[in-house]
């Protein structure tokens, strides 16, 4: 019963931390994302687009690299942002719009979609 305790003392110590201890860094060259086992950075020439998605927990911004073999930089409703890192995101291309306007053009839109 010990172990069963501390394992749950720990469990809801971990999720505490990522729900408020949210960091989020743009430089001049690069963005920098915490995550529960350390810090996610992708350079601005490494990075396609951005997507947004929405799960049960709220909107993410998903920001995709170039590279396949690259993870996707996640970042979570939650963070505290200024009027420089919205107009960043703003300037990367929209992939889900892009997608939207191919899927159009090739008539495989949904009406819901319109």
């Amino acid at each position: 019963m010990p172990i069963i305790s501390c394992f749950l003392v720990i469990q809801g110590f971990l999720h505490v931390r990522v729900y408020w201890r949210r960091v989020l860094i743009l430089t001049s060259d690069a963005v920098t994302v915490e995550f529960l086992c350390g810090m996610r950075g992708m350079k601005f020439s490494e990075i396609l687009g951005r997507r947004s998605r929405a799960t049960q927990y709220g909107h993410e911004t998903l920001i995709v690299p170039k590279t396949k073999g690259f993870r996707k930089l996640v970042i979570k409703e939650g963070y505290v942002v200024d009027d420089v890192y919205r107009d960043w995101l703003a300037s990367l291309p929209d992939l889900d719009a892009a997608d939207k306007e191919q899927r159009k053009a090739a008539g495989k839109l949904h009406f819901w979609e319109s």
